[in-house]
């Protein structure tokens, strides 16, 4: 009797026996099976493979579609207003403010010290000279003012002197071991000790780059004199020689340097000991990619999330007071950054398949302490920003925390499924 069997996928029909058969006749009859099963199993994988290449693309329209519209928002409204659209948004997505039940973190930035204000003057036979291009002090320069007389070939007590560093320069150019600035610091400070008012050092051949002569960062009030350099440009501007008696005035005030910033965050809380901070500055195309994520990280409860808004884009995350906030709000093992850059906006809109967003961009990864960063390089346009104490844990535990972070990236950014049945 013979009855009709269906692989299931396939348009094959195949004979059943039922009944004896000879021992060939069921060999054969099993090879018949085995591949008409693995043909069928093909073609059942061949579909899923089209069912989630279908889902992918569906879920990159609508991300696509959800950053068109936060674009067209945000490019109708005025600068200043992109704020409070930040805000509503997360707002309407139940995303809660980071600080003190508001949107808005307010904080200063120690940028180190400048010397440029109404204060900071040089001025050669009558000519004043302009501050960062016809002169620099130097970083451990004293907050003073003198005038006097004098000639560069002649230095006198109670004058300012001066010195050229021609001859210096060129002769410890390539020589990796000369410290230029501790050469001049030990000048002026047996200047000073000989009765000068000021020495500035000068070079007429090739002028020498600023940051040997002014570093931010490293203000020493070493003396108590103003010590200054002029650029060779300065040098002709005010037509000095090396001979002639000049005027000389001077006034050196250097000060703090403060940035007030400020950040707009909301925190999606899950209680996890990591926290990813998905931030972007302007311009506001990387805004637009940032807020069609947003909504899709309550489904991923395996890391807290802060979503930050930054209009300045002179300050980095680790210059704020974000990282403490989060810090304050559950004590965190790991502080992960990821900027969301213009780029990966104009990209994206730009593709017909997922991208590896990794690639594009620009993370940073900061222990929870108050140890001064260091940086290592991870991929040729990703950097992790380390602190100290990430070199003191094991291989296995940096290997971990790093393969745990790619993971997570991967999941919300690599899978557009996630961008599936959110907002409208």
């Amino acid at each position: 009797m013979i009855a009709n069997l269906t692989i299931p996928g396939s348009s094959v029909s195949v004979a059943k026996l039922k009944g004896g058969c000879n021992k060939t006749s069921f060999t054969l009859l099993c090879l018949l099976l085995t591949g008409l099963l693995l043909q069928s199993h093909s073609v059942l994988n061949a579909q899923s493979k089209r069912k989630k290449a279908k889902a992918e693309k569906a879920a990159l329209a609508k991300l696509k579609g959800d950053i068109g519209h936060h674009l067209t928002q945000l490019h109708a409204i005025e600068h200043e207003n992109v704020p409070a659209y930040f805000q509503m948004f997360l707002q309407k997505n139940n995303i809660s403010p980071l600080v003190n039940d508001s949107f808005v973190d307010s904080f200063e930035v120690d940028e180190g010290y400048d010397f440029r204000n109404n204060n900071t003057n040089v001025s050669l036979n009558g000519i004043q000279l302009t501050a960062g291009t016809d002169f620099y002090p130097f970083s451990f320069s004293g907050n003073a003012q003198i005038s006097g007389e004098a000639a560069p070939a002649l230095n006198e007590k109670g004058a300012p002197w001066f010195y050229n560093l021609g001859d210096v320069w060129h002769d410890h150019a390539k020589d990796s071991s000369f410290n230029l600035t501790d050469y001049c610091l030990q000048k002026a400070k047996r200047a000073a000790s000989k009765g000068a008012t000021a020495v500035l050092f000068y070079n007429l051949q090739n002028d020498i780059p600023s940051e040997y002569i002014f570093s931010p960062l490293h203000r020493k009030d070493s003396c108590l004199i103003p010590i200054v350099y002029v650029t060779k440009a300065g040098w002709k501007k005010c037509n000095a020689d090396e001979v002639s008696t000049m005027d000389i005035d001077v006034s050196i005030n250097i000060q703090p340097k403060k940035l007030n910033g400020i950040n707009y965050a909301g925190f999606i809380n899950h209680r996890a000991d990591t926290t990813l901070v998905l931030y972007s500055k302007v311009p506001v195309e990387g805004l637009a990619t940032l807020l069609s994520m947003a909504p899709n990280l309550h489904k991923l409860t395996h890391l807290n999330y802060a979503i930050v808004y930054q209009p300045q884009s002179n300050y980095s995350l680790t210059q704020s007071s974000l990282l403490t906030q989060i810090q304050n709000i559950h004590p965190q093992h790991y502080i992960l950054g990821v900027e969301i850059l213009a780029d990966t906006t104009q990209q994206l809109v730009n593709t017909d398949k997922p991208m590896p967003f990794q690639f594009r961009l620009n993370v940073e990864s900061t222990k929870s302490n108050n140890s001064e960063n260091s940086y290592i390089p991870l991929f040729s346009t990703l950097q992790y920003v380390l602190n100290n104490t990430w070199s003191n844990a094991t291989i296995e535990e940096q290997t971990n925390a790093i393969e745990a972070l790619i993971e997570h990236l991967q999941t919300l950014l690599d899978n557009p499924n996630h961008y599936l049945n959110t907002h409208p």
